[in-house]
C-alpha cells in the first residue's frame, strides 16, 4: 500500500510540474510573468471608496437619528425632481380614531365630516377607512401586521398627528381641470362627429388651424424674435443628474406652477414659449367626448 500511494504521489507532483518543465525544456520560451503583488481587486476598490465616502459626505447618512434624512438638499428625497415634497404620513393613533369614529357612528360621522374636521382629502379617509378594515381582519384571522415597523417609519418620516378642527392641508376634494371636465352631448346613431365638428361644439379653434398658426409664426419670426421664442432660464445645472430620458416636471397641486424640463445633461430648465404652446394644445385636445 505504502509503494502505491509514494508512486500515487510521484505522478501527481509530475502533473503539476508539466507546464514549468516544458518551459525548462525550451529555452525560446519565456517563463510566465506572475501577477504583481499587492493589486487591488475591484471589490476591494469599492470597498476603500465606500469607506472614504463613509468618513466624508456620508458620516451624516450614517445614523439618521430620529428623523428623515434625505439625500437631497432642503428635504429633497429625490433631487431630481425638486416638486417632490412629500406631506408626512397621519399617525396610527388619528387612523384609529378616524375609523373608530366612523364604525361607532356612521349616521353621523360621514367621510365628508371626517374630512372637513380633520382637514384631509375625501380620497384620504376612504384609504384609511378600508386600510383599518382590512387590519381589524387581519387581527380577528390571527395574524397581526407589523405594528413595530410601522411605529419605526412613522418616527423615521415624522408622522403627523391630527385633530378636530385640524388646519386643512389638502383639498377636501380631487378637482378636474376646466379642460378635463366631462361633456355630454346627445347626437343622432348615424350622425358623423368629425374633429372639426368637435372644436365648434367645444367652442374651440381646430387644431390643425391652430397648429398652422403657431409654424407659420415661428416661421416669419426674425433672429431677434426666434431667440426670445426660445428664451428659457436655466434653474439648476448638476452633472450628477444626468440620464438618457428628459423629463417634464410639474406641481400639479399648484394651478399656476410653472413646468420645469430636466435635461440629459442635467440641467433644469423653464419652458420655452413653444414648449408652452404646445403642451396647453395638447392638455386641450386630449379630451374625448362621450356621445
Amino acid at each position: 500500500m505504502s509503494r502505491c500511494a509514494t508512486r500515487t504521489a510521484a505522478s501527481a507532483r509530475g502533473l503539476h510540474t508539466t507546464r514549468l518543465a516544458s518551459y525548462a525544456a525550451d529555452a525560446s520560451q519565456p517563463l510566465p510573468k506572475a501577477l504583481p503583488k499587492n493589486v487591488p481587486t475591484p471589490l476591494a476598490t469599492a470597498l476603500k471608496q465606500y469607506r472614504q465616502w463613509l468618513a466624508t459626505d456620508g458620516r451624516q447618512y450614517k445614523f439618521t437619528g430620529i428623523t428623515s434624512n434625505y439625500v437631497g438638499k432642503n428635504g429633497l428625497p429625490f433631487p431630481l425632481n425638486p416638486y417632490y415634497r412629500p406631506m408626512p404620513p397621519l399617525s396610527d393613533s388619528t387612523r384609529e380614531e378616524i375609523h373608530k369614529l366612523h364604525t361607532t357612528e356612521p349616521r353621523t360621522w360621514t367621510v365628508g365630516k371626517l374630512a372637513n374636521d380633520y382637514g384631509i382629502s375625501f380620497d384620504r379617509v376612504r384609504a384609511i377607512l378600508k386600510l383599518k378594515a382590512a387590519e381589524k381582519a387581519a387581527h380577528a384571522r390571527g395574524t397581526p401586521p407589523q405594528t413595530h415597523f410601522a411605529r419605526g417609519m412613522e418616527r423615521l418620516l415624522q408622522a403627523e398627528k391630527r385633530g378636530r378642527g385640524a388646519v386643512k392641508r389638502e383639498q377636501l376634494r380631487t378637482l378636474l381641470a376646466s379642460g378635463l371636465k366631462p361633456f355630454f352631448k346627445m347626437t343622432e346613431e348615424d350622425e358623423a362627429l368629425s374633429p372639426t365638428d368637435a372644436a365648434r361644439i367645444l367652442q374651440l379653434s381646430p387644431f390643425a388651424n391652430t397648429k398652422l398658426k403657431i409654424d407659420r409664426a415661428s416661421e416669419d419670426k426674425t433672429d431677434e424674435n426666434k431667440d426670445s421664442v426660445r428664451t428659457v432660464q436655466v434653474v439648476d445645472r448638476n452633472p450628477l443628474h444626468k440620464s438618457n430620458k428628459k423629463f417634464a416636471i410639474r406641481d400639479v397641486s399648484d394651478p399656476k406652477a410653472a413646468t420645469l424640463i430636466r435635461e440629459t445633461s442635467g440641467r433644469l430648465r423653464t419652458q420655452s414659449v413653444l414648449e408652452k404652446m404646445f403642451h396647453s394644445l395638447a392638455s386641450v385636445y386630449t379630451v374625448t367626448l362621450p356621445i
